[in-house]
């Protein structure tokens, strides 16, 4: 069990640091004032609304409902705040999919960057990640070796 959470440790240090050289990776909010996240396997981004909820469409860097911005809590985990009304964040459950709420610092709101890039919440730990395609829409689906579940932050 040690060494598996070791190995999980290493490989997690290892991706955060090549991300951030070859794509970037959560910036925090007073850093930048929001970021993409982009989906490897649609190349659309993230889009969150209240009224038209979480979904993939083309990216327009000049939309505030596409800009996230990263506040970090402790170690690697941070929430994803939607600029375009600044009070709600990127929630994501399995019954509920992926859905804009309050942000309320929540374990469907706490986020962390995995090997390749997935993106888990502490409700599900890596056992569930943010999975995006056009046809099934953005929810929270069993983690697998799948470009969809991929994102990358980018700074445009």
């Amino acid at each position: 069990m040690r060494t598996r959470v070791l190995i999980r440790t290493v490989a997690a240090v290892i991706t955060i640091m090549v991300a951030q050289v070859a794509v970037g990776s959560p910036a925090r909010a007073a850093d930048n004032p929001g970021q993409l996240i982009v989906n490897d396997a649609t190349e659309l981004c993230l889009d969150g609304s209240v009224s038209q909820g979480v979904r993939l469409s083309m990216c327009n860097a000049a939309s505030p409902y596409q800009r996230w911005t990263s506040t970090f809590l402790d170690g690697d985990s941070y929430i994803l705040m939607n600029r375009a009304s600044g009070t709600v964040c990127l929630d994501g459950s399995v019954t509920s999919g992926a859905r804009m709420l309050p942000c309320n610092y929540g374990a469907w709101q706490v986020w962390e960057s995995g090997e390749n890039l997935q993106l888990f919440n502490a409700a599900y730990d890596d056992d569930r990640a943010l999975d995006g395609s056009v046809s099934r829409g953005v929810r929270m689906n069993v983690t697998v070796n799948s470009r969809y579940q991929h994102w990358r932050f980018v700074t445009r």
